[in-house]
């Protein structure tokens, strides 16, 4: 799923890299408030210190991909609205939609500071089973929903 998204954007960013998880993992852990009530946990470089690709180049900005989750008929607020997180769902026998949430950072990997953080929810109607065309069609919208999320945050 998620190289489907990474292919999708590599269309759009010709130079994009992919950095492994490992490196990821080593960025400190940190919550960043996006509004009232939402808050993004998620990793982030640790700062004064430039992520560097493996041919020792620094890129300018780094897309970092906190949280890429999939499922059936999910809403971000339960996932990242602190009022809301704790209330339960009642139990449903059938799905309306297959659901992915992405919370993500674009970082200035020069400034070593975020320029702009979003969570996107992208949703897809699902009728019967679930296909891997309907996976690869929610992952290349969802992508398209980045782009957009992206230029739109970066413009503000």
């Amino acid at each position: 799923m998620e190289s489907s998204v990474t292919k999708s954007l590599q269309v759009f960013y010709k130079n994009l890299s992919l950095f492994p998880d490992s490196l990821y993992l080593t960025f400190p852990e940190e919550t960043q408030k996006l509004d009232e009530r939402v808050f993004l946990r998620g990793r982030f470089p640790n700062q004064g210190i430039p992520v560097k690709k493996a041919d020792g180049t620094t890129p300018t900005y780094l897309l970092l991909f906190h949280e890429f989750t999939v499922g059936l008929d999910l809403h971000r607020e339960s996932f990242f609205d602190y009022a809301l997180i704790n209330q339960e769902v009642s139990d449903k026998k059938t799905s309306e939609n297959l659901t992915i949430i992405v919370s993500y950072t674009l970082w200035d990997n020069i400034k070593q500071r975020p320029l702009f953080s979003s969570i996107i929810e992208q949703n897809q109607p699902i009728k019967g089973e679930i296909t891997l065309d309907n996976l690869v069609n929610i992952s290349q919208a969802t992508a398209q929903a980045l782009l957009v999320d992206i230029q739109r945050g970066v413009g503000k």
